[in-house]
């Protein structure tokens, strides 16, 4: 028996049919995975748009097609393939139907429809055909109460959610960082096995990422993210009840966090994608990616705050809160986000793993994407060591200089304790993340488009540009930060505050850059392949490497002064790399034109190749 396909009848639609060209048949070539039949072009089955189309959306801004839903009897109804809006119609008829003839007015369908008894129809008669939108006869029977509706409010609320486990992402990561002395104590490890915990948990990110892309671009990815996002939360709660002496279980359900993350890595921002474009889609991606930084000093302020006000026994409660959180954002996601309808052409995507190896292999033959990936394992290389590293020089510093004398350290610290620090230095780094985001798009987009002072020198070359001189301007921050630690904590806020500001312009612009030149049909794979190798290479190994080397540096110094200077001199060989990033970034602006036209060119012919197609055989069909 051939493969059985849900049918909706358009976004809104809350009934559906079983296709039975799709059940009785193989699907249609040109369908698109995991869509319904309002998308499909078939031009003979009585479920495609090509014969319950009717006429254009009524939406200026939409491009989608009103179709008539065939199971909404007796309240008959046109809904739209795009968008939400719903034409009512005829009410209480017994049939209606799409005509193949053509209103000679408008261009839309004709309908036909039949009543069985009090028929609102003129003079009463059961039978009408015609153009509903043209007669004014019929007029009456139309209900446009819900054709000018927007979806605009449900996408930006999906975006919130996405948003919110994407932040949380991070929080679960770095609130280990946040209790991460009392951690040491707790199972007795030195600082390269606190970074080997970070660097395990990114070595099984990256080995799932892959998968995670691969199936992000062939079936629904809301499902994907909610069978996810449940795991994770299982594995975040176990793995705040390991006992002291079973440190390699840690480490185990570690891994297994960092694997049922990746769905949220690799489908919330395919998913963003094909709920905005243009300029809208920017500014959705500069919301989520307040994620990041945002997610990652929440949760080293609540791991700071929670396993400092404990006893340092207790301190595993450290991990109990960000799961609460989850908790909610995975309710809302299975609840009220909307797997989105793809931007990718019409025809169906092979879920063979060769289909995979072509797309990996597609995406290496991309200058731009090659540089990115490069670029952005640079940047996730220094910012990895510093959020999981700070926390712990930070305490050392305070150790330290109370043990030389309480006089040093006011004059350093200005009676800051180690808490109220992490505290403010959470606040400054979602203030610095906002701020600097936001700033980054909106210098990117005007000078994108021409805007103000960049009428005169309008590029598409602006994202790759911003963000190359962002991390120019970031990388002496990242140094300074570190120096300020031993001479006094208000220049450490200064420059944190700086550097952060420029640094926040690194993920959204460079996925910005990702999708301008990177073909919509293999979003996920992109994105997965970029977020792979940023952690193989980046933050994945940088808390370890930086371990090692405070070790090497260390010797057999076990003092707060040993820690402290080992960490500090580690810190400033992780920094360097900072400024070879900013380089790359300088390049990405040269080739990304020449990739973004290329892929914009490709788009073009194989949607037009797809319509020519799909036009050929209805053409055939009629005059058969």
């Amino acid at each position: 028996m051939g493969k059985k396909r849900l049918c909706p009848g358009g976004k809104l639609s809350r009934s559906f049919a079983l296709c039975p060209c799709c059940y009785n048949e193989p699907p249609f070539p040109q369908m698109g995975q995991g869509k319904g039949c309002d998308n499909c072009p078939h031009p003979t089955c009585p479920n495609s748009f090509l014969t319950q189309g009717v006429c254009g959306c009524v939406q200026d801004n939409c491009d989608g097609v009103l179709m008539l839903d065939p199971q909404s009897h007796p309240k008959w109804r046109l809904t739209c393939n795009k968008c939400p809006s719903v034409v009512g119609l005829f009410e209480g008829a017994g049939k209606v139907r799409v005509s193949d003839n053509e209103c000679v007015n408008c261009g839309a369908q004709q309908i036909r429809v039949d009543y069985k008894d009090k028929s609102p129809l003129p003079e009463a008669a059961t039978t009408w055909t015609g153009c509903a939108f043209c007669e004014e006869s019929v007029k009456s029977l139309l209900n446009l109460n819900h054709a000018y509706i927007t979806s605009e409010q449900k996408e930006s609320f999906s975006v919130g959610v996405l948003t919110l486990l994407h932040a949380m992402t991070f929080a679960d990561r770095f609130s280990v960082a946040g209790a991460l002395a009392p951690l040491q104590s707790f199972y007795n490890i030195d600082n390269a096995q606190s970074g080997l915990i970070q660097t395990l948990f990114l070595a099984a990110t990256v080995t799932g990422a892959p998968l995670a892309g691969y199936f992000g671009d062939r079936y629904n990815r809301k499902w994907m993210m909610t069978g996810g996002v449940l795991i994770w939360i299982g594995v975040m709660i176990a793995s705040s009840f390991v006992p002291g002496d079973m440190f390699g279980l840690f480490l185990v359900l570690r891994c297994i966090d960092g694997l049922s993350e990746n769905f949220v890595y690799a489908c919330a921002p395919s998913m963003i994608a094909d709920y905005f474009s243009g300029q809208a889609r920017s500014y959705a991606y500069m919301f989520f990616y307040y994620g990041i930084n945002v997610g990652s000093a929440f949760g080293v302020m609540v791991g700071t705050a929670i396993s400092d006000s404990v006893p340092s026994a207790d301190w595993q409660w450290a991990l109990r809160f960000v799961p609460a959180i989850v908790i909610v954002g995975w309710v809302c996601l299975l609840l009220f986000v909307q797997e989105p309808e793809r931007e990718s052409p019409v025809g169906e995507k092979s879920t063979s793993f060769m289909s995979f190896f072509h797309d990996v292999l597609y995406l290496v033959t991309i200058p731009t994407f090659l540089l990115q990936c490069l670029g952005a394992a640079m940047i996730n290389f220094t910012t990895g060591a510093q959020g999981w590293w700070n926390a712990a020089v930070i305490y050392y510093s305070i150790d330290y200089n109370k043990n030389v004398s309480m006089a040093q350290f006011n004059q350093i610290f200005h009676h800051n304790e180690f808490k109220t620090i992490m505290l403010v230095t959470g606040f400054i780094g979602i203030a610095s993340t906002i701020t600097g985001v936001s700033f980054a798009v909106y210098w990117a987009e005007s000078w994108r488009n021409g805007r103000g002072i960049f009428s005169k020198i309008k590029t598409i070359r602006a994202p790759a540009l911003v963000l190359a001189i962002s991390l120019s301007l970031a990388a002496p921050c990242s140094i300074g930060t570190q120096l300020f630690v031993l001479k006094d904590i208000y220049g450490y806020y200064a420059t944190q505050l700086a550097g952060g500001f420029f640094m926040g312009a690194a993920w959204v612009l460079n996925l910005d850059i990702l999708y301008r030149t990177t073909s919509a049909s293999r979003r996920a794979t992109s994105i997965m392949m970029w977020t792979l190798v940023q952690h193989l290479l980046g933050d994945g190994p940088s808390p370890y490497i930086a371990g090692s080397i405070a070790d090497a540096f260390r010797g057999s110094d076990e003092s707060s002064y040993g820690e402290m200077w080992a960490l500090l001199k580690s810190f400033y060989i992780v920094n360097s790399i900072t400024i070879p990033a900013a380089l790359i970034h300088y390049v990405v602006a040269i080739t990304m034109k020449r990739d973004q036209e290329r892929n914009e060119l490709a788009a073009a012919q194989e949607n037009e190749a797809l319509a020519d197609d799909a036009g050929s055989m209805r053409k055939a069909t009629l005059l058969d």
